[in-house]
């Protein structure tokens, strides 16, 4: 907790809990495998532990500061052993913050990407809200007062996890001089008006200051050229990866059961739901299935799973590269160029996380490149992944 990108995500964190409640804050210190618990290592762990205490102090987030030790070979454990302990006897965290990886191909970053990978799986499998903030050092300073809009993009049912944590950074001062847009995905023009006043309705219900906007969406009849240029950089990293020995974990890796809609088990009503990526306003039966996402949105937002990993000796070329691969990058790229058309100038975008994949080796290899192409040309970005169970009403 020494750099910028960790001191912005302890203020976020403060500008959202508005000083209530506790938070508990974990810097993960790497050692070397062969010194493990050495006495050098411990102070070096103790010494960040005070320094997080006062980053947290000077972020105003009431709370713990906590260092862990870990090697190369241990991060798995590592990361599910904080998951499993944490917290003060039945007092357990039901939200995790998580800077989005750097991008790049040394050790240093691949590090990164495989912690963030653990310990975003882990936290899908503890039903926690994850929010992962990505352009962290863009975003505003603890004295900085914003105007501007909050956009919401609100594309799978999270039963209003996202329109919670807007209005709450809208109770702080940095955000205090934000406006609330809310835009929703739908697929035709038969009900935009009757999707908008439902919408509408439900929001003052809440007790929301927020103008809705309907986006219609088609399914792309062709795949764009930046799509297979990005699908190609993504084999080809992962081929740089497994060349390097960079990547440790077998096929297999660790499943993610945390999230729904798997081909497996069954699905309860709510599942259903979830995983048909039907977005629905209470009260409002009577639409319920009119804002269902076009086949588009849905291959962005479920299904990023792919088994199917290279091997160190292929050689990439255009006629090599799986073709669901290629789709799902497609829909993450049009989709952006449309977030970018209606959000390019806001102050902060709230998007609905992509489900993970089951395992980590295809989180690492594919999930983390479509989230890039989902994302870019944005500043400022939470994506966030409820685990189902928050469901805000008028009551609440």
């Amino acid at each position: 907790m020494i750099d910028l990108r960790s001191l912005n995500l302890l203020n976020l964190a403060g500008q959202l809990k508005a000083g209530k409640g506790l938070a508990i804050t974990v810097a993960f210190v790497r050692c070397p495998a062969t010194r493990g618990m050495h006495a050098e290592n411990r102070k070096k762990a103790e010494e960040i532990k005070e320094r997080v205490q006062q980053d947290m102090t000077q972020a105003r987030l009431r709370g713990f500061g906590k260092a862990l030790l870990y090697t190369e070979t241990q991060i798995e454990g590592a990361v599910s052993a904080l998951y499993q302990s944490i917290g003060i006897g039945g007092l357990r965290p039901n939200t995790v913050f998580l800077n989005f990886p750097r991008m790049g191909e040394n050790q240093d970053q691949h590090t990164e990407q495989m912690i963030f990978a653990e310990q975003l799986c882990c936290g899908a499998q503890n039903d926690n809200c994850m929010v992962v903030v990505k352009g962290i050092t863009d975003f505003p300073r603890p004295n900085d007062r914003l105007r501007g809009y909050l956009d919401i993009w609100w594309i799978v049912q999270d039963g209003g996890i996202l329109m919670l944590i807007a209005y709450l950074l809208q109770q702080h001062k940095v955000w205090k001089g934000c406006k609330m847009r809310v835009y929703v995905i739908s697929q035709t023009e038969e009900q935009n008006e009757e999707i908008k006043h439902a919408l509408q309705r439900h929001i003052y219900m809440l007790r929301i200051d927020a103008n809705v906007f309907i986006v219609n969406m088609i399914d792309p009849d062709s795949v764009d050229d930046d799509a297979v240029q990005k699908t190609l950089n993504m084999e080809q990293r992962t081929r740089t990866l497994l060349k390097k020995n960079l990547s440790n974990l077998s096929n297999g890796g660790m499943l993610n059961g945390g999230f729904l809609s798997d081909d497996s088990g069954r699905l309860t009503p709510q599942t259903r739901n979830s995983a048909n990526n039907t977005l629905t306003v209470p009260g409002q039966q009577q639409i319920r299935q009119s804002i269902i996402e076009t086949s588009f949105i849905q291959k962005t937002f479920e299904g990023m799973d792919n088994q199917d990993t290279l091997n160190s000796s292929d050689q990439i070329s255009l006629k090599d590269i799986d073709d669901v691969k290629v789709q799902k990058m497609n829909a993450a790229v049009r989709l952006n160029q449309v977030i970018l058309e209606y959000s390019t100038e806001s102050q902060l975008v709230l998007l609905s996380l992509p489900k993970p994949p089951k395992s980590i080796q295809s989180l690492v290899e594919n999930y983390l490149a479509y989230v890039e192409a989902l994302t870019e040309g944005l500043p400022r970005i939470m994506l966030i992944g409820g685990s189902g169970k928050e469901v805000i009403t008028a009551d609440s």
